[in-house]
């Protein structure tokens, strides 16, 4: 009788070390559902941008001159610059706030730094930034403030040279 409940007791051990096992591995999964679900939100964001650019010549005229620096841009011209890059740089922190939360991937916020850091290179884009900074958080401003740093002193452009 002892043994019979010895075998009991250590097949319900096992039991639940298996069932928490299973249960472990489930979460980690839906966590990386959640992961994934969150930066493919974050990159339709950043892809709906890139769509308006791409789907409106003067804009994206607009915004390669932009990027040069406001010399030759209308007022309007400017607003309408600040307000691209400002949803860029909105894009961007948060992407930092969600990698800091752990809701994205090391890869996806590697990813997105690259993207940042040939977008800040632009006088352009450092004008804007002297602009308004102060509407990020601190983390966010530490990050730009580095990468404008880092950057070359002639800009890598981002995009070829018109051959038009």
């Amino acid at each position: 009788m002892n043994d019979t409940h010895n075998i009991i007791i250590n097949l319900g051990v096992i039991v639940i070390i298996v069932l928490i096992f299973l249960i472990f591995i489930q979460i980690r999964k839906g966590n990386k559902i959640k992961r994934d679900n969150m930066e493919l939100s974050l990159r339709r964001q950043f892809m709906d941008l890139q769509l308006v650019l791409s789907q409106n010549e003067d804009l994206a005229n607009l915004y390669q001159r932009g990027l040069l620096g406001f010399t030759g841009l209308s007022d309007t011209e400017q607003t309408r610059f600040f307000i691209v890059a400002a949803y860029a740089f909105t894009h961007w922190s948060e992407v930092k706030r969600m990698a800091d939360g752990g809701l994205i991937s090391q890869d996806y916020l590697d990813e997105t730094r690259k993207q940042l850091k040939d977008f800040v290179q632009y006088p352009g884009v450092q004008a804007f930034w002297e602009y308004r900074k102060h509407w990020y958080p601190q983390e966010t401003q530490d990050l730009i403030k580095e990468l404008i740093n880092e950057s070359p002193e002639k800009v890598t452009p981002i995009y070829p040279e018109s051959s038009v």
